[in-house]
């Protein structure tokens, strides 16, 4: 990615994430300041069943430098998010973990955040979009490098683990 209109569709959504644990972890140079899927796992077209972005608040809006987990229950949409000033052109971890009722969020290999939404997996074949939401919305203008999504939700020792051994620095 170099940070201007790149995405990459990885396939259907139901390959990637089969049950209720899951983690992704990315490293991100965030250069813009409007709302940026960073990862999409999609539930439909163009509808998130689990998503990491940045300059997202809480509330799903557009905040600069925050990072935001999104997550569905299985008739609506949870958000954890973090003001973390990430817009600030440097590399950064993220992560974020979720079981069926919790979610931590983490930056630079710290827990920033924690919620207990119920997360309903709905993966389907519908597409994961890494660098926006597919349908070239939310784009993100900044630089990601080494993405992983893994099936059980990762401890705070392998986070700290991951970023230490796939720095892009």
């Amino acid at each position: 990615f170099d940070g201007s209109n790149d995405y990459i569709d990885v396939g259907d959504s139901d390959n990637l994430i089969t049950g209720n644990n899951v983690t992704i972890t990315v490293w991100v140079k965030n250069t813009g300041s409007t709302k940026a899927y960073i990862v999409q796992n999609q539930k439909g077209a163009g509808s998130t069943n689990m998503t990491l972005s940045v300059n997202t608040n809480v509330s799903g809006d557009s905040t600069a430098g925050e990072i935001a987990g999104l997550v569905w229950n299985g008739s609506a949409h949870g958000y954890i998010a973090y003001d973390g000033n990430i817009d600030d052109s440097a590399w950064h971890h993220l992560a974020l973990t979720t079981t069926s009722s919790a979610q931590v969020l983490y930056l630079d290999g710290v827990s920033v955040a924690t919620t207990s939404h119920t997360f309903a997996n709905a993966a389907s074949t519908d597409n994961t979009i890494i660098g926006n939401d597919g349908g070239n919305a939310f784009e993100h203008t900044g630089s990601i490098a080494n993405v992983k999504i893994y099936n059980r939700a990762l401890s705070r020792k392998e986070i700290n683990q991951l970023m230490r051994e796939t720095n892009p620095q």
